[in-house]
């Protein structure tokens, strides 16, 4: 006698499941915007920028041959300021996907507090040269002050350039 072989099936649950994970393997997740090399090239601009002028600081300058660089140093990081927060992010698909008042307020939330860490550093080395300009044009700015605000700056220019150069993958 022979027997009727049947063939077991999969549930249909576990193709939904074979081919979701087919779909999501294939979705790269992206978190921080694209490398660009005018930006790292503009951030090194300023780099030397401002280490020309804490290693030249002289005493006996004036704040009259020290304002080009003020002027000249602001607009250029404004510049670039300006250039970071413009360029896009990636954003979240799937929590578009998920919808609903809850996620829309907890998205918003996380993109306004999901800038590029260059964006801080570079409005932080902004106050730094308007806190320079400041002193300088009172007559209170001391080689002192340029040291400890040198060594403020260069943290803020690593974190920008550690962020913007590891984006090159």
């Amino acid at each position: 006698m022979q027997q009727d072989r049947k063939v077991a099936r999969p549930a249909p649950i576990i193709l939904v499941m074979i081919v979701v994970s087919f779909m999501l393997s294939a979705c790269a997740v992206r978190l921080a915007p694209d490398y660009d090399e005018g930006v790292v090239g503009k951030l090194n601009a300023i780099n030397e920028k401002l280490s020309i002028y804490f290693v030249s600081f002289n005493d006996a300058a004036t704040y009259d041959s020290r304002k080009g660089f003020y002027d000249d140093g602001a607009g250029q990081v404004m510049a670039l300021v300006t250039g970071l927060k413009a360029r896009p992010m990636p954003q979240p698909i799937l929590l578009d996907w998920l919808g609903g008042s809850q996620v829309d307020k907890r998205v918003a939330e996380i993109a306004k507090n999901s800038a590029a860490p260059s964006i801080g550093a570079m409005e932080d080395t902004l106050k730094q040269i308007t806190y320079l300009r400041d002193e300088d044009k009172a007559g209170k700015l001391t080689r002192a002050k340029v040291t400890l605000t040198q060594g403020v700056v260069e943290a803020f220019m690593i974190d920008a350039l550690t962020y913007e150069m590891a984006l090159k993958r």
